[in-house]
This record gives structure tokens, sequence and C-alpha cells, in this order.
């Protein structure tokens, strides 16, 4: 969930980025930071109260590539500061994704019951692209309470293509269509 305060970091950051020309660097930056924090004992030493600013600081700045914008390293020191270490991974995961809206892509979630090859997603993301004339970046997860199928999350738009949804759909269905006797 995306708070306030790391839309506020994440939104700054992409600003900034646009204004120096460095947002395709400060993306990959981000992505690459993202990779990391997923490991949680990584999230915890970040978030441990006991362990000094200092440290911290110097983790991070070790995560990125070398050639990261001074811009991005001095953020997330701006971050620990703020002691926000624990919104590291919604504002990464948003600097990406209002990154790639700037470039003009929409991001759709897709969320499938077993995991996909990367030649389906592929073809899904075409597909999307086709129907909505832009190009889309699919942020993909596994649900595996879903039976079968997939869901896919666009803006406020639910595409529910799983088993349950269809099963969901046909019973509605079947209901608005049978007249029931008084």
């Amino acid at each position: 969930m995306l708070t306030q305060a790391a839309r506020s970091f994440s939104l700054a950051m992409v600003e900034l980025s646009q204004e120096r020309d460095i947002l395709e660097p400060v993306k990959l930056a981000a992505e690459e930071l993202l990779a990391s924090l997923r490991v949680s004992e990584l999230r915890e030493f970040l978030t441990h109260p006991k362990i000094p600013s200092q440290g911290k600081k110097e983790i991070l700045l070790k995560l990125v590539p070398t050639d990261t914008p001074l811009e991005f390293s001095n953020f997330l020191q701006l971050i620990i500061d703020r002691h926000r270490e624990k919104l590291l991974v919604p504002i990464m995961e948003n600097i990406i994704d209002l990154t790639l809206k700037q470039w003009g892509q929409e991001i759709v979630e897709l969320i499938s019951a077993q995991p996909l090859s990367d030649v389906e997603k592929q073809r899904i993301a075409e597909s999307l692209s086709k129907t909505w004339g832009k190009k889309v970046s699919l942020k993909y997860r596994v649900n595996s309470v879903l039976i079968g199928g997939i869901i896919i999350r666009h803006d406020d738009q639910l595409i529910d293509g799983s088993l349950a949804g269809q099963i969901n759909a046909l019973k509605q269905h079947l209901f608005e269509n049978t007249e029931l006797p008084i």
C-alpha cells in the first residue's frame, strides 16, 4: 500500500530526475535497489532501531550501481535521515511506476494462479497493448489462492479471468436470466 509519505518522496525524486534529465539512471538504480530490498534480512537490518543511520546509509549506497546519480544517493540518505526506512520498498516501486507512466506506458498488474512463462507474459502484454493502444508494463505476481486463470488490474478496471470469477459470472448470468416462480 502506498502511503502519502511514500507517494510524496517518490514524486519528489521523479520530478527532480526530470528536471536534471537523469530519469533513466534513477529508474535503473531504483530497480536494482528494489531487487535487493526483496531480501527480508536486509529490510530488517535497515529498519532495526539499534543500527546507526550511518551504517544504513553505507549499505544502501553499496546496493545501487556505481554510476548512480548523486541526486539519488542523496535521496536515499535523506530517507534514512527522516527515519523512513520502512517506506523504501513502496518508494522505489512508485519511482519505477511514475517513470514508466512518464514514458507513456500503462502499468498493469497481472495475477495468475500458476507461474507464467516469459513468453506467456509477453503475449498478454502485447495483447493488452493492442487493445489499449499504449505500451503496457506488467507487474506480475502469482496468487496460489486462485484455482486457475488470470486477473488483470489496470487503474480502476478489473478483468477477472480466474476460474472463480468465471463461475461467479456464470452464476450471475443464470440468476439474471431465470424467472423465479412466485
